[in-house]
């Protein structure tokens, strides 16, 4: 309840705002079913997005094609779905080899593996670096 109360609060869109932050932020409250913290090189880390007809199909495909993301560079770190609805999920994870993570998210077998998943529409793609772990 604090969190939810911090993150729609007017002082953290005033901090935001004075560090130059223009548009309004996502801020998810997550319930991971996997949150790897184990030691990574990387630093680079993947993020997707989606909307999913049902959890546990989706977690089915999810987990059946862990060694295609293994060998496209991309190690999973978190999988998890909105605190309250399942229909919402989250995975990141860490990048070891950025081509071939890059030529994975724009492959075939992705996408097919997706609709197989459940996916609806489009997820949303998103790449950042760690700059400091706490």
């Amino acid at each position: 309840t604090k969190a939810k109360a911090f993150a729609a609060s007017k002082d953290l869109k005033d901090r935001m705002k004075s560090l130059g932050i223009s548009g309004p932020p996502v801020i998810d409250f997550l319930e991971a079913a996997l949150n790897d913290t184990s030691h990574i090189l990387s630093t680079t880390r993947s993020m997707v997005r989606q909307k999913v007809k049902d959890w546990d199909a989706w977690k089915k495909e999810f987990d059946s094609h862990k060694q295609a993301r293994m060998d496209a560079g991309l190690e999973d770190r978190v999988v998890a779905h909105t605190a309250g609805d399942t229909h919402n999920v989250t995975v990141v994870f860490a990048v070891t080899d950025q081509a071939k993570a890059d030529a994975f998210m724009n492959s075939d077998d992705l996408k097919n593996k997706m609709k197989a998943a459940g996916v609806m529409g489009a997820p949303d793609f998103y790449s950042y670096k760690v700059v400091q772990k706490y």
